[in-house]
């Protein structure tokens, strides 16, 4: 497996909730910063923080979608540009089309660190790329 379906199959996983999904993919000590994470400044590590956060997931959120569309795979790491979707558990509010940028570090086809931003040119910069080319690689 790539590691642009590595990223995908997570994204994916991560929309359904999917633990074993997650986890699979993901190193047993990777580095996990999703952007409810990032937002708060938490950081979850490694299988046990996958848990946890699809945990805090659950309890926050309604429903949380990751929506892909463009995939840069620059090696050691791949970038995915899209967005999410999602409604607030307690609150009913929606937020709908927030731009995302997932950046994955993968070694031996597992994520080691991901990194989720929701300013592309931060998460643009961050990935060390020069700019998001329309039409980037697909799974």
């Amino acid at each position: 497996m790539g590691n642009v379906e590595v990223i995908t199959q997570f994204l994916e996983a991560t929309s359904r909730r999917d633990i074993d999904g997650m986890t699979a993919l993901m190193h047993v000590d990777a580095e996990f910063v999703p952007i409810t994470a990032a937002m708060e400044g938490v950081e979850y590590c490694g299988h046990a923080g996958i848990r946890q956060f699809v945990e805090d997931l659950t309890e926050h959120w309604e429903f949380f979608e990751t929506v892909q569309e463009e995939w840069h795979d620059l090696g050691d790491r791949v970038v995915t540009i899209g967005r999410w979707h999602a409604r607030g558990r307690g609150s009913g509010i929606e937020i709908e089309d927030q731009p995302a940028v997932w950046l994955a570090y993968v070694r031996d086809g597992k994520i080691v660190r991901w990194r989720t931003y929701t300013n592309v040119a931060e998460g643009i910069e961050a990935a060390d790329i020069d700019s998001p080319t329309p039409g980037g690689t697909g799974p």
